[in-house]
Formats: C-alpha cells, structure tokens, sequence
C-alpha cells in the first residue's frame, strides 16, 4: 500500500510538469505570433514595390542564405529535374506560411516569421516545398463501426444468393469476396482475413441445404441444389477465364512454332522462296483462318488465303527471333531495296518483324553475287537448269531503266533484262528442292569482282540495208488469209457492242478458246542473268545477238527466234543485215511489249498535249487523291493553276531537270494565290481565271511577248487593279472579244510602258520616241493599235483553247480568222499587222546606205521589211520590187526606134 502511494504521487507530479510545458509553449506561440504580426505588416503589398535592404540596415534584415526556408535544403529534385528556388515576393506568402505553422504549431517556421522579414532578407522556397507544406490535411470521417458495416456487405451477399436460386445460376466464390471487399473499401475499411474465410461458412448457416459448394479447376462455386446437371455444365462453361484460354492457344502455337526447322539453303534459289515452297504449320494456319472467319480451308477466299500467308509468316519470323527465314521476310526486303536502297525504310521493317536485317539482305545477295561469278568463269550465259535441250526456245530481251533519284541526275540504272520460253515439260515444272546446303555463311556483305565481265567489242561501220526478199508462190496462203480475216471479223463483230459487259475475251484468248482441237500449255518462262549496259548502244545490242548464239549452242539447237521491242529490234536487223552468214540461225521478231488500251473518257479532239494532261489529270482525280503532272513546259503550270478548282484532288507539278527537279504543289499555291499577290480585294477565283489569260497575253508558245517587260511587271501591274484582273479573266471565254475588253487591255498596255494617264498607243509611241531624242530601238516601242488588235485577237483564240482544258471535244475555230497566215504547204505565220507600217510617201523615201549587196542584219530596208529602191546606194541587191515588162509596149518601142534607125 506505501509503495502504490508513492507511485500516485510520481504520476501526479509528471502530470503537472506536462501541464505547465503545455501552457508555456502556448504562451511562446502567443508571442511569437504577435510579434510576428506586428513585424510582418510592413511586408510590401506589391511586387512593383519591392526593394533590395541597403547595406545600413539592421542585423535582423540581412539576406538569408541561399536555401530552401521549409526544407532548408538548396536543391530538391522533381521528377529528376532540378527545381530553382522562389523569391518571396508575392504578398500572400507569409500570410499563408503563418497560419498554416499556426495549424501545425510549428515553432521553428514561427521563430523564423517573427525575427525575419522575408521579404526584404529575400526569403527562398521550392515551390513544391510550399504547396506540400499549405495543402490543408485530409480530415477522415469517423470509422464506422467494421461489424456493422461488415453486416451491411454479407446483407449484399445474401441478396446476390437469392437472386442465384431464383435465376438457376452458378456464382463464384472469388466474386463474392471481391463484392465486400469493394464495400468495405468504399468505406475506408481494409478487409479481414476471417471476414473471406468465414464467409462460406456465413452462407451454408444462412441456406443451409439450398446452396451446394462444389470446386472445378481449383476454384470453388456454389449453385442451387436443385439445378440439374446439364445446366451446371452450361453455367460452368460460360464461366470458363477467356484469358486462360487464349493462354493455352498462344501456348500451343508458340510450341508449334519453335519446333519448326530452317529448310530454306543459303544462299537460296528462287525456287526455295515460291509460296508453294513453304509450309504454315496446321495450329498457326487454323487459327488465322478462324480470326478471319473462315470455319475451313475450303471457306477461305484468295484473298483471306492471301493474309493468312503474310501474318503467318511474318509470326513464325518473329516469335523464332529470326532464326526461321520465311519467303516473305528475304524477299520484301529485297523488293524494298530494289525500290528505294534505302537502309532506314528496311531497318524499320526489320524492328516491326516484316523481314530479315539489311545485313543478313546484303549477305544473301553478295553470296548470290559469288555464286554466279563462279558459274560465269566457267561459261559466258548461265543457262538454268529448268532450260530443257534440243526444245525450241524464244529469246526476248527488253530494257529495264529504274531511273533512281539521285542529286545530279546522274548514275541511274540502265540494263537489258533477258528471259527465254519454252513449252512446259512435267519433268523440268515438277523440279525436285533441293537439299538445304549446311550454313557455313561467311558473313561476307560486299562483293569483290576478280575481273571485269568481258564485253562484245562492236565496230560500227556504214549501214547495210535489207537484202532483197524472195517470196515463194502458195496458191494456198490466200485461203488461210481469208480464214484468218473472217476470225478477225466475227472477233470485232462480237467486240463491238460495248452496251453490255464483254463476255468475249481479248484477241489472243479468242484465239485460244475457238481452237478446240489445239491443246493450250502452259510455257515455263526463265529468267537469265542481266546485261548491265543500256540498250540504246548498239554495242549491247550486239552483246545480246551474240548471246542467242551461246543459247542455241548451249541448248543444242539449229536455230532461235528473238523477239525485241522497236527500240531493240531497229539495231538487231541493221546488225543481222551487216553479218548475215553469223547471225542465220536467228531470227529476229517485233513483239508488242507495250500495249494500251482505248478509255473512251479520255477520247479527244485536242491538238496540243497541254491541255490532254490536264484532261487525263481530270479524269484520274476520279480515282486518286493525288495527282502528279510532269511536265517541263510553263504553259502547262499556268492551265492546271488556272483548272486546279475544277480538279477534285490534289495537283502536283513535277518540273526541272538534274539538281533543278522540284515538285510543285499546285493545290497549295492556287489556296495562297489570294493572300500573297491580291492587291486589289479580288476573288480567289477570280485571280486563278485571270492568270491564263494573263499568261497568254504576255506571250508563251504560239503568242509573242513584249520585249524587255517579261511576266512579273505584267502580273504586278495587274494585282493592283481589278478592273485588269476582270479583263484578263474574260479573255478566252468566247471566240469574239468584246471591244470593252480590248480597250482595257490597250489601257494595260499604255499602263505596262509608263503611261497610265495615256490611252492611246499611238500617242506613246510618239511621247516615247521625243523623249529619247530618236535613238530608241523599235522593239522597245509599244505596239501600234493595229498590232496590238491582231495581237490580242491571237491571244483570246489561244486562251479560249486552254479553257476548254476539261472539255474532251474542243470547239475550235478557223486560226485564219484569229490573227494568223495559212501559208501554201499548209503552215501557219503570224499575221503581224494588216495595215502599212508608215504612210507611202515615207516609205518612198526609206533609203539603205549598203555599199554592197543587202543583208538582212544589216540593211535598214530589209530589217523593216522595205524592199530597196532606187535611192538606196546597194549594188547588185537581191531586195529589189521585181518590175512587170509589158510585152506589147517593148514590142512598140522596139518597133519605134526601128523606123528612126531607117529613117536615119
């Protein structure tokens, strides 16, 4: 009892200390915060007013050290970036920090508050340091009660078990438990681990024999007892885990995948990359066919077939991280690099898992490079072993330009590509793979040439034409001429009738399907190795006719028929016709390489290929968005700037040569036409239908231009009136120009030489000529009113023709009428000027002061297009009026100096 006295008494005394500790720390805040509210109001209000403490002030208003005065650390990183302190300027500031230390009894940040001024000691803080310190703290709601609230949830289960009983359905046990727990969590309550595990146990007391629990693949569910069985295996299938069973399947088709083999050889051949050459394994095949929506392989159509052996193959490359090279990975590179060598392009490829690397590309094709200079050391034309001897083959050889883009225009690609044909043999189509060969790659990616391929040295001498031809008489060959044309006939007869779909096939499958008795085979085509040389040399024309030669000896043949295109054929004759005895065996054809065919849309009346571009550009906008005009001609650039809005896609003009080639888009410079030349507060539209005018005017193929004055001066001058822009808008819309339009064009042209107040031509010239003292040169002179009026005349039949771009039927009139000269071979001249260039007695006086014969250089007269007349001190001059001598009056004055000689 002593001892528990003395211990009261210890517990009495520790409290009383812990209470004047309390008061007295209440008192210190007190004071703090009154001295710091007494020293902080002569905080600045503004920041404007803020000024540096000068070196006479008090100890207590120095500058505080450079560091953070909540954290007091200099640096504070957020989100690895270094944050800059802040300046305490803003007047909110030490408000805010003294009633949120206030909240938090803060006794340090309050001493600090009450000692400094921070706005003259230049208080620093991170930004992120204050907002953490002033967020106001999250006051929590009372806890509720956990049993209660755990009632309220397993009342939720309750409800979820009746409405099970009710709908004849199965639940899971996880779904339950994941129901309170979401309601305990939504409460701020964690759940317990007795509340999971009692749960089951809380559900059988409550349902008692109602409820049976029953576990299927380790997960326990509960259903009524009274469900039949076949309809707990329906519920129990629809609550099979989706995620579980595209685990498996992936499982399965990765297993699948990984047990495939590299069959493909190295190097490989062409045929080991065909896609019958590779085989997609049954699980990935099914699988894709199923995402496609094809229930069999039978369902599948070309196209579905067609993904399922593109993804496929693009899987199997990736999930074997490469080892199993596919067609597709080797040979989409290959295509890409062919089109574009570029090494990002098939980099990219190469990371997306479309194809191999472009250093396993540049290996593939070196060793492929190394094989054939090892074939070519033992025989100059590599001949495939598909080629069947002693089988009549056709040679054909055509030009393959792929034209690359590079910075000169220089070093693009030119060669000769060569195949030959045959008729189908079951033993060379049926080719046996081959074995894969072992991969002992060398990892070798440049090629290394020995020696130069040796090239046909050909010397080119005078041109042999064709001997004379010996035609043998067939009394025979009439009758199968007519046989042949009566096809032809009945072919066009039945071709003709465009009304309906064609049911009948071009010219060569009509032929095909009327020769019933003539079995159709299938020709096997093979391809030799390329001639790297142009074929516009006759050099490599030559190199090619001594190939058909190596390929009739190599196949053991007596003789070859070569087929060439015009380019090649035009050079092999004039070589058969120059050896013939060496080229007998060959016998040369012109094939139909290029066809084309007849699109009645783009059938046309128009003369120039100007506006036939711009109508073919309008008809492929029909089907295409983007549209590429090249073309280097500037007459082209003005008709599709001036049609862009009537061409529904986006125009692009392809212009220059070399390092100058630029495309152009059309479309953009026809959408900031208006705000980069409009001067005059015109229409869009109408800036783009003044430009052909405009261009005609001032002079392009067919229409002559002022000198000296170019196209720039012209369409300045006229974006600065619209009267200019609507006169040049209206020229080319008929055939006949009104006399208003010619007279502001007049004023355009008085305006264009200076003379805006003037409007007479005639009057400019004259003012022009005074004012250089007669020493200006006639092209620098305006045109007269009657050059001009044939002028503008010329230049409204050539707008009026490119307007009717769009049109395919061009209304066109006589050129004879519109300011030009039909000649007697059927040319055309400029009809200059219909009236005399000076008055007669002017031009009676117009004198050359040649000493010898006229040129037309130098001679004034011949310059004018004055002939010479009798003043003119010329000799001997060609530019002389021929004089007509009338026969009757020299007869008469011979007969009168006769009879004075009598007389005499």
């Amino acid at each position: 009892m002593f001892t528990l006295k003395s211990t009261l008494q210890n517990i009495k005394k520790r409290s009383s200390l812990q209470k004047e500790k309390e008061q007295q720390k209440q008192e210190s805040v007190q004071s703090l915060l009154n001295s710091c509210e007494d020293y902080q109001t002569s905080a600045p209000q503004l920041r404007s007013s803020f000024k540096l403490p000068s070196s006479t002030s008090t100890t207590s208003n120095t500058l505080l050290p450079e560091l953070c005065i909540i954290c007091n650390n200099k640096d504070r990183y957020v989100k690895r970036k270094l944050e800059p302190l802040t300046t305490c300027q803003m007047p909110s500031t030490v408000p805010t920090l003294q009633k949120v230390a206030t909240e938090k009894n803060d006794f340090q940040m309050l001493s600090l508050l009450a000692t400094r001024n921070l706005y003259s000691a230049l208080g620093k803080y991170h930004l992120s340091c204050y907002q953490d310190y002033t967020r106001p703290e999250t006051v929590q709601k009372p806890m509720e009660s956990y049993k209660k609230i755990e009632l309220e949830a397993f009342h939720l289960v309750i409800e979820k078990c009746h409405d099970m009983i009710y709908k004849q359905t199965i639940l899971k046990m996880h779904d339950l438990t994941i129901l309170i727990s979401e309601y305990l969590r939504v409460r701020g309550i964690t759940i317990n681990n007795p509340t999971k595990k009692n749960l089951r146990r809380n559900i059988e007391k409550t349902f008692g024999e109602k409820i049976t629990f029953v576990n299927a693949s380790n997960k326990p569910f509960l259903y009524p007892s009274n469900i039949t069985n076949e309809q707990i295996f329906k519920e129990l299938y629809k609550t099979q885990d989706d995620n579980q069973v595209i685990i498996n399947a992936a499982q399965i088709i990765r297993m699948e995948i990984n047990n495939l083999k590299d069959d493909i050889p190295w190097p490989p051949e062409p045929e080991d990359l065909e896609p019958d050459a590779f085989k997609i394994p049954n699980q990935l095949g099914r699988f894709l066919l199923q995402l496609f929506g094809n229930k069999s392989p039978e369902d599948a159509s070309n196209q579905s077939s067609r993904y399922q052996h593109s993804i496929a193959q693009d899987l199997i490359y990736t999930v074997t991280a490469g080892r199993v090279k596919t067609p597709k990975s080797l040979l989409l590179q290959c295509v890409v690099r062919s089109l574009t060598n570029n090494v990002e392009i098939i980099t990219i490829l190469n990371r997306l898992g479309h194809g191999v690397s472009y250093s396993t590309l540049s290996e593939m094709l070196t060793e492929n490079a190394y094989k054939i200079a090892d074939q070519q050391a033992f025989a100059d034309v590599i001949l495939p072993e598909t080629l069947a001897k002693v089988l009549f083959a056709i040679y054909v050889a055509d030009n393959i330009d792929r034209n690359e883009e590079t910075l000169s225009g220089y070093g693009t690609t030119h060669k000769v590509n060569n195949l030959i044909i045959q008729k189908s043999q079951g033993s060379f189509t049926d080719v046996a793979r081959r074995k894969s060969d072992p991969k002992t790659k060398r990892g070798r990616r440049s090629f290394k040439a020995n020696q130069e391929t040796p090239s046909v040295e050909y010397v080119k001498t005078k041109r042999i034409g064709p001997p004379t031809a010996e035609f043998v008489e067939n009394e025979e060959s009439a009758l199968l001429i007519d046989d042949v044309n009566q096809r032809h006939f009945l072919w066009c007869l039945m071709r003709h009738n465009d009304s309906v779909p064609y049911i009948v096939p071009s010219w060569t499958g009509f032929q095909i399907s009327i020769c019933n008795k003539i079995p159709t085979l299938k020709s096997n085509i093979t391809y030799l190795d390329c001639i790297d040389a142009p074929a516009t040399q006759i050099s490599t024309i030559y190199q090619v006719m001594d190939r058909a030669l190596k390929i009739i000896d190599g196949l053991n043949l007596q003789n070859m028929v070569c087929v060439f295109d015009q380019a090649i054929y035009s050079k092999a004759v004039e070589i058969k016709w120059k050896e013939p005895r060496k080229f007998k065996d060959v016998f040369i054809m012109l094939g139909m390489f290029h066809s084309c065919s007849l699109v009645e849309e783009l059938t046309s009346n128009h003369e120039e290929a100007d506006t036939r571009m711009v109508l073919h550009a309008k008809h492929a906008s029909e089907t295409s968005e983007q549209v590429l005009i090249s073309s280097p001609d500037t007459d082209v650039f003005v008709i599709c700037l001036g049609m862009q809005h009537m061409i529904n896609a986006n125009v692009f003009f392809l212009t220059g040569v070399k390092n100058s080639r630029r495309i152009i888009d059309i479309t953009a410079v026809a959408e900031n036409v208006n705000a980069s030349l409009n001067q005059c507060e015109a229409s869009k539209d109408l800036i783009l239908e003044s430009l052909i005018g405009l261009h005609s005017f001032t002079g392009c193929d067919t229409i002559s231009a002022f000198a000296g004055k170019g196209k720039v001066k012209p369409l300045n001058l006229m974006m600065k009136d619209i009267r200019y822009v609507e006169a040049f808008s209206q020229l080319g819309k008929t055939i006949n120009i009104d006399n208003k339009i010619k007279d502001q064009l007049k004023q355009f042209v008085c305006h264009l030489y200076g003379w805006r107040q003037t409007k007479s031509l005639q009057d400019v010239r004259y003012k022009m000529y005074c004012q250089s003292g007669g020493k200006l040169s006639c092209e620098k002179l305006p045109p007269c009113d009657d050059v001009l009026e044939l002028h503008i005349i010329r230049a409204n039949y050539q707008a009026f023709i490119w307007r009717q771009s769009l049109v395919t039927q061009q209304q066109q009139d006589v050129p004879t009428e519109n300011g030009w000269l039909l000649n007697e071979d059927g040319s055309y001249d400029i009809e200059w000027m219909r009236c005399n260039p000076a008055p007669d007695e002017i031009l009676e006086l117009v004198s050359c002061d040649c000493k010898k014969k006229c040129d037309e250089n130098s001679c004034s007269c011949a310059v004018n297009n004055l002939k010479c007349t009798d003043i003119c001190s010329c000799n001997d001059c060609g530019n002389i009026e021929a004089i007509e001598v009338d026969e009757e009056m020299m007869d008469e004055y011979d007969d009168y100096y006769d009879s004075e000689d009598d007389e005499n």
